[in-house]
Protein backbone atom coordinates (compact mmCIF):
# COMPACT_ATOMS: atom_id res chain seq x y z
CA UNK A 1 0.00 0.00 0.00
CA UNK A 2 2.61 2.34 1.17
CA UNK A 3 5.33 1.42 -2.08
CA UNK A 4 1.82 1.95 -4.52
CA UNK A 5 1.38 5.38 -2.82
CA UNK A 6 5.18 6.20 -3.76
CA UNK A 7 4.72 5.49 -7.39
CA UNK A 8 1.60 7.84 -7.14
CA UNK A 9 3.15 10.84 -5.74
CA UNK A 10 5.95 10.14 -8.20
CA UNK A 11 3.88 10.24 -11.23
CA UNK A 12 2.13 13.21 -9.78
CA UNK A 13 5.40 15.13 -9.15
CA UNK A 14 6.45 14.38 -12.92
CA UNK A 15 3.92 15.42 -14.05
CA UNK A 16 3.46 18.64 -11.54
CA UNK A 17 7.01 19.37 -13.01
CA UNK A 18 6.01 19.13 -16.77
CA UNK A 19 3.21 21.28 -16.23
CA UNK A 20 5.80 24.02 -14.36
CA UNK A 21 7.36 24.15 -17.49
CA UNK A 22 4.20 24.64 -19.58
CA UNK A 23 3.51 27.57 -17.33
CA UNK A 24 7.04 29.00 -17.37
CA UNK A 25 6.44 29.06 -20.69
CA UNK A 26 3.46 30.74 -21.32
CA UNK A 27 4.21 32.95 -17.92
CA UNK A 28 7.45 34.00 -20.24
CA UNK A 29 5.36 34.49 -23.39
CA UNK A 30 2.37 36.61 -21.74
CA UNK A 31 5.13 38.86 -20.25
CA UNK A 32 6.57 39.57 -23.65
CA UNK A 33 2.87 41.43 -24.56
CA UNK A 34 3.21 45.49 -23.87
CA UNK A 35 2.93 46.65 -20.68
CA UNK A 36 -0.35 48.07 -19.50
CA UNK A 37 1.24 51.50 -19.92
CA UNK A 38 0.43 51.43 -23.89
CA UNK A 39 -3.54 50.27 -22.79
CA UNK A 40 -4.10 53.46 -21.30
CA UNK A 41 -5.11 55.12 -24.80
CA UNK A 42 -8.36 52.54 -24.62
CA UNK A 43 -10.00 52.61 -21.52
CA UNK A 44 -12.29 55.48 -22.37
CA UNK A 45 -12.24 55.82 -25.82
CA UNK A 46 -15.26 53.92 -26.95
CA UNK A 47 -17.10 56.69 -24.51
CA UNK A 48 -15.34 59.25 -26.55
CA UNK A 49 -16.87 57.90 -29.78
CA UNK A 50 -20.10 57.31 -28.72
CA UNK A 51 -20.47 60.92 -27.57
CA UNK A 52 -18.61 62.37 -30.75
CA UNK A 53 -21.44 60.33 -32.63
CA UNK A 54 -24.34 61.75 -30.65
CA UNK A 55 -23.24 65.18 -31.52
CA UNK A 56 -22.06 64.70 -35.55
CA UNK A 57 -24.46 62.14 -36.38
CA UNK A 58 -28.41 61.64 -35.93
CA UNK A 59 -30.01 59.59 -33.60
CA UNK A 60 -32.03 58.49 -36.56
CA UNK A 61 -29.59 57.37 -38.64
CA UNK A 62 -27.85 54.68 -35.75
CA UNK A 63 -31.54 53.29 -35.73
CA UNK A 64 -31.69 52.99 -39.51
CA UNK A 65 -28.41 50.92 -39.44
CA UNK A 66 -29.55 48.61 -36.46
CA UNK A 67 -32.56 48.10 -38.47
CA UNK A 68 -31.29 47.32 -41.34
CA UNK A 69 -28.65 45.02 -39.85
CA UNK A 70 -30.86 42.73 -38.17
CA UNK A 71 -33.73 42.51 -41.28
CA UNK A 72 -29.95 41.22 -43.17
CA UNK A 73 -28.83 39.07 -39.97
CA UNK A 74 -31.29 39.00 -37.21
CA UNK A 75 -34.03 36.49 -35.96
CA UNK A 76 -36.24 37.34 -39.13
CA UNK A 77 -33.41 36.94 -41.63
CA UNK A 78 -33.67 33.93 -43.85
CA UNK A 79 -30.22 33.38 -45.30
CA UNK A 80 -26.68 34.80 -45.74
CA UNK A 81 -25.19 36.91 -48.57
CA UNK A 82 -24.07 34.92 -51.03
CA UNK A 83 -21.81 36.15 -52.81
CA UNK A 84 -18.04 35.57 -53.02
CA UNK A 85 -15.57 36.89 -55.61
CA UNK A 86 -12.19 36.90 -54.25
CA UNK A 87 -12.57 36.32 -50.59
CA UNK A 88 -11.81 32.27 -49.41
CA UNK A 89 -15.55 31.84 -48.93
CA UNK A 90 -18.53 34.79 -48.94
CA UNK A 91 -16.91 37.05 -47.07
CA UNK A 92 -17.23 39.54 -49.55
CA UNK A 93 -21.54 39.46 -49.33
CA UNK A 94 -21.58 40.01 -46.10
CA UNK A 95 -18.92 42.57 -45.56
CA UNK A 96 -20.73 44.42 -47.84
CA UNK A 97 -24.04 43.73 -46.92
CA UNK A 98 -23.09 45.27 -43.63
CA UNK A 99 -21.45 48.28 -45.22
CA UNK A 100 -25.06 49.02 -47.32
CA UNK A 101 -26.66 49.75 -43.56
CA UNK A 102 -23.65 51.10 -41.77
CA UNK A 103 -22.39 53.49 -45.20
CA UNK A 104 -18.84 53.71 -45.93
CA UNK A 105 -16.44 56.51 -44.60
CA UNK A 106 -12.96 56.40 -44.41
CA UNK A 107 -13.14 53.86 -46.79
CA UNK A 108 -9.80 52.78 -45.13
CA UNK A 109 -9.13 48.63 -44.42
CA UNK A 110 -6.24 46.60 -42.45
CA UNK A 111 -6.02 43.15 -43.22
CA UNK A 112 -2.91 41.21 -41.65
CA UNK A 113 -2.68 37.06 -42.55
CA UNK A 114 -3.36 37.58 -46.49
CA UNK A 115 -0.14 35.47 -47.55
CA UNK A 116 0.00 37.79 -51.33
CA UNK A 117 -3.56 39.24 -51.10
CA UNK A 118 -5.16 37.35 -54.19
CA UNK A 119 -7.69 35.66 -51.87
CA UNK A 120 -8.79 37.64 -49.00
CA UNK A 121 -11.39 39.50 -47.29
CA UNK A 122 -10.47 43.05 -48.11
CA UNK A 123 -9.59 42.65 -52.36
CA UNK A 124 -12.74 43.39 -52.95
CA UNK A 125 -13.00 46.09 -51.04
CA UNK A 126 -9.75 47.59 -52.96
CA UNK A 127 -10.39 46.80 -56.41
CA UNK A 128 -14.62 47.78 -56.84
CA UNK A 129 -15.13 49.60 -53.88
CA UNK A 130 -11.57 51.86 -54.51
CA UNK A 131 -10.67 51.54 -50.95
CA UNK A 132 -7.64 52.01 -49.66
CA UNK A 133 -5.76 50.51 -47.11
CA UNK A 134 -2.47 48.56 -45.16
CA UNK A 135 -1.88 44.67 -45.78
CA UNK A 136 0.92 42.71 -43.88
CA UNK A 137 2.27 39.08 -44.17
CA UNK A 138 4.57 36.88 -42.83
CA UNK A 139 5.68 35.68 -46.20
CA UNK A 140 4.47 38.17 -48.68
CA UNK A 141 5.35 41.67 -50.07
CA UNK A 142 3.47 44.23 -52.73
CA UNK A 143 3.88 47.44 -52.27
CA UNK A 144 2.02 48.74 -55.55
CA UNK A 145 -1.05 46.92 -53.22
CA UNK A 146 0.71 48.04 -50.14
CA UNK A 147 1.11 44.75 -49.04
CA UNK A 148 4.22 44.76 -46.39
CA UNK A 149 6.27 41.51 -44.81
CA UNK A 150 6.08 42.08 -41.61
CA UNK A 151 6.30 39.35 -38.94
CA UNK A 152 3.17 40.29 -36.72
CA UNK A 153 2.97 39.57 -32.83
CA UNK A 154 0.94 41.10 -30.21
CA UNK A 155 4.20 43.15 -28.60
CA UNK A 156 4.61 44.80 -32.07
CA UNK A 157 1.35 45.21 -33.62
CA UNK A 158 0.45 48.35 -32.31
CA UNK A 159 4.05 49.63 -33.61
CA UNK A 160 3.22 48.29 -37.08
CA UNK A 161 -0.27 50.41 -36.96
CA UNK A 162 2.39 53.61 -36.05
CA UNK A 163 4.89 52.68 -38.26
CA UNK A 164 2.36 52.59 -41.76
CA UNK A 165 -0.06 55.49 -40.38
CA UNK A 166 -3.09 53.92 -39.34
CA UNK A 167 -5.72 55.99 -38.10
CA UNK A 168 -7.14 55.18 -34.79
CA UNK A 169 -10.92 55.39 -36.23
CA UNK A 170 -11.03 53.52 -39.55
CA UNK A 171 -13.33 51.59 -41.49
CA UNK A 172 -12.90 47.99 -41.62
CA UNK A 173 -10.19 45.44 -39.87
CA UNK A 174 -9.47 41.41 -40.49
CA UNK A 175 -7.34 39.40 -38.32
CA UNK A 176 -6.21 35.93 -38.95
CA UNK A 177 -3.54 34.43 -38.25
CA UNK A 178 -4.47 31.27 -36.98
CA UNK A 179 -2.46 30.49 -33.98
CA UNK A 180 -2.69 33.67 -32.37
CA UNK A 181 -5.53 35.67 -33.70
CA UNK A 182 -7.40 36.47 -30.32
CA UNK A 183 -4.63 37.80 -28.79
CA UNK A 184 -3.61 40.06 -31.88
CA UNK A 185 -7.00 41.53 -32.06
CA UNK A 186 -7.00 41.96 -28.06
CA UNK A 187 -3.50 44.06 -29.03
CA UNK A 188 -4.77 45.95 -31.68
CA UNK A 189 -7.96 47.26 -29.56
CA UNK A 190 -5.93 47.72 -26.80
CA UNK A 191 -3.86 49.98 -27.95
CA UNK A 192 -6.84 52.39 -29.02
CA UNK A 193 -7.36 51.32 -32.29
CA UNK A 194 -11.01 51.20 -33.22
CA UNK A 195 -12.44 50.21 -36.95
CA UNK A 196 -16.21 50.25 -37.24
CA UNK A 197 -16.35 46.37 -38.33
CA UNK A 198 -13.86 43.96 -37.62
CA UNK A 199 -13.26 40.32 -39.00
CA UNK A 200 -11.57 37.33 -36.91
CA UNK A 201 -11.03 33.79 -37.73
CA UNK A 202 -12.46 31.17 -35.20
CA UNK A 203 -12.26 27.95 -34.39
CA UNK A 204 -15.12 26.01 -35.21
CA UNK A 205 -14.16 23.03 -34.10
CA UNK A 206 -15.60 24.25 -30.23
CA UNK A 207 -19.06 24.15 -29.47
CA UNK A 208 -20.55 27.58 -30.57
CA UNK A 209 -22.31 28.47 -28.26
CA UNK A 210 -20.97 26.76 -24.97
CA UNK A 211 -17.04 26.05 -25.20
CA UNK A 212 -15.05 29.73 -24.74
CA UNK A 213 -11.10 29.03 -25.05
CA UNK A 214 -8.64 30.38 -26.96
CA UNK A 215 -4.84 29.56 -27.57
CA UNK A 216 -1.91 30.44 -25.46
CA UNK A 217 0.03 33.22 -26.35
CA UNK A 218 2.78 31.33 -28.15
CA UNK A 219 4.32 33.45 -30.54
CA UNK A 220 7.38 31.68 -31.73
CA UNK A 221 4.97 28.90 -32.94
CA UNK A 222 3.02 28.68 -35.96
CA UNK A 223 -0.04 26.87 -36.77
CA UNK A 224 2.38 24.73 -39.45
CA UNK A 225 4.93 23.79 -36.99
CA UNK A 226 1.93 22.12 -34.78
CA UNK A 227 1.35 20.09 -37.29
CA UNK A 228 -2.01 21.90 -37.94
CA UNK A 229 -4.22 20.41 -35.60
CA UNK A 230 -7.36 21.85 -34.47
CA UNK A 231 -5.29 23.61 -31.71
CA UNK A 232 -5.86 27.42 -33.27
CA UNK A 233 -7.82 30.77 -32.41
CA UNK A 234 -10.56 31.03 -29.93
CA UNK A 235 -13.48 29.89 -30.09
CA UNK A 236 -16.72 31.69 -31.02
CA UNK A 237 -18.24 32.19 -27.82
CA UNK A 238 -14.53 33.84 -26.70
CA UNK A 239 -14.28 36.20 -29.00
CA UNK A 240 -17.88 37.58 -28.57
CA UNK A 241 -16.70 38.15 -24.73
CA UNK A 242 -14.07 39.21 -25.68
CA UNK A 243 -14.71 42.27 -28.19
CA UNK A 244 -17.74 42.87 -26.34
CA UNK A 245 -15.42 44.43 -23.75
CA UNK A 246 -14.13 46.67 -26.83
CA UNK A 247 -17.77 47.88 -27.72
CA UNK A 248 -18.62 45.24 -30.45
CA UNK A 249 -21.55 43.80 -30.76
CA UNK A 250 -21.69 40.17 -33.26
CA UNK A 251 -23.69 40.60 -36.55
CA UNK A 252 -22.64 37.19 -38.52
CA UNK A 253 -21.19 33.90 -38.19
CA UNK A 254 -20.26 32.55 -42.24
CA UNK A 255 -21.63 29.24 -43.40
CA UNK A 256 -18.54 27.52 -43.20
CA UNK A 257 -17.71 28.24 -39.69
CA UNK A 258 -14.56 30.12 -40.58
CA UNK A 259 -15.14 34.01 -39.74
CA UNK A 260 -16.99 36.37 -37.59
CA UNK A 261 -17.96 39.90 -38.25
CA UNK A 262 -18.77 42.49 -35.53
CA UNK A 263 -19.32 46.22 -36.12
CA UNK A 264 -18.66 49.25 -33.58
CA UNK A 265 -21.61 49.85 -30.67
CA UNK A 266 -20.91 53.60 -32.39
CA UNK A 267 -22.71 52.43 -35.42
CA UNK A 268 -25.66 50.88 -33.71
CA UNK A 269 -26.05 51.57 -30.27
CA UNK A 270 -24.96 49.97 -26.87
CA UNK A 271 -27.87 47.49 -27.23
CA UNK A 272 -26.59 44.06 -28.47
CA UNK A 273 -27.66 43.41 -31.92
CA UNK A 274 -27.67 40.02 -33.20
CA UNK A 275 -27.18 36.64 -30.36
CA UNK A 276 -24.78 33.92 -30.85
CA UNK A 277 -27.42 31.53 -31.13
CA UNK A 278 -29.73 33.46 -34.14
CA UNK A 279 -25.87 33.76 -35.96
CA UNK A 280 -25.42 30.19 -35.88
CA UNK A 281 -29.22 29.44 -36.72
CA UNK A 282 -29.05 31.52 -39.50
CA UNK A 283 -25.44 30.32 -40.38
CA UNK A 284 -26.24 26.75 -40.09
CA UNK A 285 -29.38 25.67 -38.99
CA UNK A 286 -28.25 26.14 -35.45
CA UNK A 287 -25.81 23.04 -35.86
CA UNK A 288 -22.47 23.17 -34.61
CA UNK A 289 -19.95 23.20 -37.95
CA UNK A 290 -17.62 19.72 -38.69
CA UNK A 291 -14.42 19.25 -37.13
CA UNK A 292 -11.49 20.29 -39.01
CA UNK A 293 -8.23 19.93 -39.23
CA UNK A 294 -5.91 17.09 -37.36
CA UNK A 295 -6.72 16.34 -34.10
CA UNK A 296 -5.20 18.39 -31.08
CA UNK A 297 -4.80 16.37 -28.49
CA UNK A 298 -1.21 17.86 -28.08
CA UNK A 299 -1.15 18.69 -23.99
CA UNK A 300 -0.73 21.79 -24.71
CA UNK A 301 -3.07 24.06 -22.69
CA UNK A 302 -5.53 26.14 -23.46
CA UNK A 303 -6.84 29.32 -21.41
CA UNK A 304 -10.52 29.68 -20.88
CA UNK A 305 -11.94 32.57 -21.35
CA UNK A 306 -14.87 34.19 -18.48
CA UNK A 307 -17.43 36.15 -19.11
CA UNK A 308 -17.93 39.66 -17.67
CA UNK A 309 -13.95 39.66 -18.11
CA UNK A 310 -13.09 43.62 -19.00
CA UNK A 311 -9.95 43.46 -21.88
CA UNK A 312 -10.15 46.85 -22.15
CA UNK A 313 -9.22 47.29 -18.65
CA UNK A 314 -5.66 49.62 -18.30
CA UNK A 315 -4.53 46.99 -16.16
CA UNK A 316 -5.40 43.88 -17.83
CA UNK A 317 -3.26 40.98 -17.25
CA UNK A 318 -3.69 37.76 -19.08
CA UNK A 319 -1.74 35.78 -16.39
CA UNK A 320 -4.91 35.92 -14.18
CA UNK A 321 -6.50 33.01 -16.80
CA UNK A 322 -6.79 29.68 -16.39
CA UNK A 323 -4.81 27.39 -18.36
CA UNK A 324 -6.49 24.22 -19.26
CA UNK A 325 -5.98 20.70 -20.60
CA UNK A 326 -8.53 19.40 -23.02
CA UNK A 327 -9.05 16.56 -24.30
CA UNK A 328 -11.57 15.60 -27.75
CA UNK A 329 -13.54 13.28 -29.42
CA UNK A 330 -14.81 13.01 -32.60
CA UNK A 331 -18.69 12.43 -33.00
CA UNK A 332 -20.12 9.93 -35.83
CA UNK A 333 -22.15 13.11 -36.89
CA UNK A 334 -19.00 14.74 -37.99
CA UNK A 335 -18.18 17.56 -34.55
CA UNK A 336 -15.61 17.48 -31.86
CA UNK A 337 -16.74 17.59 -28.49
CA UNK A 338 -13.95 18.77 -25.99
CA UNK A 339 -13.58 18.15 -22.33
CA UNK A 340 -12.14 18.96 -19.60
CA UNK A 341 -9.24 16.96 -17.54
CA UNK A 342 -10.24 16.23 -14.28
CA UNK A 343 -9.89 18.07 -11.64
CA UNK A 344 -6.90 18.28 -9.19
CA UNK A 345 -8.63 18.05 -6.38
CA UNK A 346 -10.56 15.24 -7.86
CA UNK A 347 -6.65 13.59 -8.35
CA UNK A 348 -5.96 14.50 -4.78
CA UNK A 349 -9.06 12.86 -3.62
CA UNK A 350 -7.42 9.16 -4.28
CA UNK A 351 -5.26 9.83 -1.51
CA UNK A 352 -7.69 10.94 0.75
CA UNK A 353 -9.31 14.34 1.21
CA UNK A 354 -5.98 17.11 1.84
CA UNK A 355 -6.78 19.37 4.61
CA UNK A 356 -5.11 22.35 2.44
CA UNK A 357 -7.89 21.34 -0.17
CA UNK A 358 -9.28 25.01 0.08
CA UNK A 359 -5.95 26.31 -1.82
CA UNK A 360 -6.34 23.81 -4.79
CA UNK A 361 -9.28 24.77 -5.84
CA UNK A 362 -9.61 23.69 -9.14
CA UNK A 363 -7.85 22.97 -12.79
CA UNK A 364 -9.06 26.44 -13.38
CA UNK A 365 -6.32 27.85 -11.64
CA UNK A 366 -2.56 27.68 -12.48
CA UNK A 367 -0.84 25.99 -9.51
CA UNK A 368 2.05 28.73 -9.88
CA UNK A 369 5.32 27.73 -8.08
CA UNK A 370 3.81 28.64 -4.60
CA UNK A 371 0.62 26.17 -5.22
CA UNK A 372 3.33 23.63 -6.55
CA UNK A 373 5.50 23.76 -3.69
CA UNK A 374 2.42 23.56 -1.30
CA UNK A 375 0.89 21.08 -3.23
CA UNK A 376 4.33 19.06 -2.83
CA UNK A 377 4.21 19.74 1.30
CA UNK A 378 1.02 17.90 1.11
CA UNK A 379 1.65 15.28 -0.27
CA UNK A 380 5.15 14.64 1.78
CA UNK A 381 3.42 15.09 4.82
CA UNK A 382 0.50 12.42 3.38
CA UNK A 383 3.52 9.86 2.55
CA UNK A 384 5.65 10.39 5.98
Amino acid sequence: MFDSRICLILGLCVAICVSLQIIANYSFSLKSLPSESSDTLSSSVDSKMLMNYRSTRAQGDISAARICLLSKFGREAKSLPRKRVYSQFEEDGIIESIYDCIKEESRYFVEFGVQDGEECTTRYLREEKNWTGLMMDGGFEDTSINLHNEFIYANNIVALFVKYGVPERFDHLTVDVDLITFWLARQVLAGGYRPRTLTVEFNRNFRTLSDSYSTLYLPEATWDSLGKTCYYGASALAFVRMLSSFGYHLVSLDRVGINMFFVHMSEVGSESLVSLTDALRLANKGKDYPLLHHDCNLGIPWVYIPDNTDFNNPRFYNLTFPAINLTHTNNPDGTRVFSEEPRWDAVMSKLGEPTGAEELKDTKELLGVSGVLNLLGELLQRVG
